[in-house]
């Protein structure tokens, strides 16, 4: 209940957002549309600034004549008059294009209430690397939602404090499964561990350990979904007593794996750091090594040769193991340590937090 209660006070302070489908022209794929207006979604959320909301998921509440009108629409004042009627504050809509060998990807944030641009982005990219219309979308996202703050996603940390003090004290919380693919839901807890394992090879960082956070998970009664609102997770950082919390997600999309994190500071729930890395699913360690690079890259802690050699090291397995450890994690929190052994014993060596896992559920 204090869960529920918390983020329905939150999200009441929080503008609500309408994402429209990305509208595909000039023979684009319908599907590639879709796929791109999920992902936009996604972003969205990820900045934990709105109340974001896809079409698709609101559809079935409007009437005959509100779906007719919407299909008609040419212009933002039209849109704009639909999502009035949903009871929306803001829309996000834009359209895919093609024009000989580039794409044109093109997004307008727009205020229901008179139609009023608030943000608009636009990329011309490649037709032979579908991945750099997912690549784009985090800084066109920026550009449709700027932050107020002096502070920007896209800037590098540089206070004093973080560079003066012994350690920096992180929280790594359970990414968000964006591919809504059953079989990669124990990744969300297997991916998050790993990143704590290979954080903890600076020894600039302290990592809150996942027993600690799913301890105090409980006692807020807070879900894995919970912590997915950035209010909530500032919260839960505050009573873990870190600094910064790290929050992702992951996502399997036009034939690549996306690793998307952003680092949140505590005391003020400002993103202040997002980093993305993409590529083929048979080389996730690697884009996981490389995340972990690039967010101590954004705290300013610089990655000595020897653990350059750690992290390489770390993990040698595939996207299969990392999921298989998720497993065991998941096991070892039902209580099933049985499970939960097994799982680890098959992946131990290819994957950096098994071993230590296993010593933590071996008989007595």
């Amino acid at each position: 209940m204090l869960a529920v209660a918390l983020t329905t006070l939150l999200c009441a302070a929080s503008p609500k957002l309408l994402v429209l489908p990305i509208e595909p022209r000039g023979g684009v794929d319908r599907v590639l549309a879709e796929n791109l207006t999920a992902s936009l979604v996604d972003q969205l959320r990820q900045l934990g600034r709105f109340q974001v909301t896809a079409l698709r998921d609101v559809e079935q509440a409007l009437g005959v004549e509100q779906r007719r009108q919407l299909a008609q629409c040419d212009g933002p004042s039209c849109i704009a008059e639909v999502a009035g009627a949903l009871n929306v504050d803001e829309l996000v809509h834009g359209t895919l294009g093609r024009i000989g060998e580039e794409y044109v990807l093109s997004m307008t944030r727009v205020r229901a209430r008179d139609a009023v641009a608030l943000g608009a982005a636009s990329r011309r990219l490649p037709v032979h690397r579908e991945a750099a219309l997912l690549d784009a979308l985090p800084g066109m996202v920026t550009e449709l939602a700027p932050l107020k703050t002096t502070a920007s996603p896209s800037v590098a940390l540089t206070p004093a404090s973080v560079r003066s003090a012994p350690f920096i004290r992180i929280a790594v919380l359970p990414f968000d499964n964006t591919s809504k693919s059953g079989e990669l839901e124990p990744l969300r807890k297997g991916l998050a561990d790993m990143l704590i394992t290979d954080l903890k090879q600076s020894a600039r960082v302290q990592l809150v350990e996942r027993e600690r956070l799913q301890e105090v998970m409980h006692e807020l009664k807070l879900q894995q979904s919970d912590v997915v609102d950035v209010r909530t997770a500032q919260r839960l950082g505050r009573i873990l007593g870190v600094e910064y919390l790290v929050m992702g997600s992951f996502l399997e999309v036009l034939g690549q794996f996306r690793l998307d994190a952003r680092l949140v500071r505590v005391e003020t729930a400002e993103i202040v750091a997002a980093e993305g890395v993409a590529g083929r699913k048979e080389d996730f360690m690697t884009l996981e090594r490389q995340l972990v690079v690039r967010m101590l890259g954004r705290l300013e802690v610089p990655v000595t040769p020897q653990e350059e050699q750690l992290l390489a090291q770390g993990h040698s397995g595939t996207l299969a193991d990392a999921v298989t450890y998720g497993q065991a994690l998941d096991a070892k929190d039902r209580g099933d340590v049985v499970t939960a052994r097994a799982k680890a014993t098959s992946i131990a060596g290819r994957v950096a937090p098994a071993e230590a896992f296993l010593r933590k559920v071996e008989p007595r």
